[in-house]
């Protein structure tokens, strides 16, 4: 059975989006040694999706940058990426949720990813089960927060949103297929709920945006291997 609370309608403007949401589960996020990890009501602790998935993929191309840029320069451009990227989710969230004031504290080169990722949202997604969604598998022993769950082009997707300066090959974000692969296995068994495509979209610095779609059952036997590998 789908748990989910009152429909009700999203989106500042133009372009309003239903939204059914979803049960939230209130996850503590705690950052430890060894990563991020989400407990939940019970003390029960999941390690974070993002820090499984960079302990158990090949990150030896990162490493190769860290060595060519050298630590401070490769420190300095992943804290404003970060901070970056954080201000775009912020800004999103904030429009989905009907904060007039979405865009504020946003830089101008800011506000060009912003609009990017919405007008994709308005024009593709016809429903939204989950904004900022915390979910956790006891399978995959794992948790995290899904940037969206919605339906986009009339399949029920996980949505990923992310900045960049450049255009990406699907090779380079694999983790972030496979993270919308566990995620996808996470809504199956908190919600019985079948998605069935993930989408990244990347707003890319002076270039139209960047869709990477693909479907989720491709990537979950994957993900339920590394997984298993904790």
């Amino acid at each position: 059975m789908h748990q989910r609370l009152g429909e009700s309608t999203l989106g500042v403007g133009k372009g309003m989006i239903p939204r059914t949401l979803l049960k939230s589960h209130n996850l503590e996020q705690v950052t430890l040694e060894e990563g991020r990890h989400y407990l939940d009501v019970d003390g029960n602790k999941y390690t974070s999706v993002t820090t499984l998935l960079s302990q158990l993929t090949d990150s030896s191309f990162l490493e190769k940058w860290v060595n060519r840029v050298g630590v401070p320069e490769s420190e300095r451009i992943r804290g404003t990426a970060n901070k970056r990227g954080t201000a775009v989710h912020d800004a999103v969230e904030r429009y989905l949720n009907n904060d007039q004031d979405y865009l504020r504290d946003a830089t101008l080169i800011d506000h060009d990813a912003i609009n990017k990722l919405i007008e994709a949202i308005n024009q593709n997604v016809s429903h939204i089960f989950g904004i900022e969604h915390q979910m956790y598998s006891k399978e995959l022993k794992a948790a995290g927060t899904t940037d969206q769950l919605s339906v986009w082009k009339n399949k029920l997707a996980i949505i990923d949103y992310k900045t960049s300066k450049k255009w990406k090959k699907t090779e380079w974000v694999q983790n972030h297929l496979l993270q919308g692969a566990a995620y996808s296995i996470m809504a199956k068994e908190l919600h019985n709920l079948d998605v069935t495509d993930i989408v990244v979209l990347i707003a890319v610095d002076h270039e139209p945006l960047q869709i990477i779609h693909e479907k989720a059952p491709e990537y979950q036997a994957k993900v339920r291997a590394l997984f298993s590998q904790q």
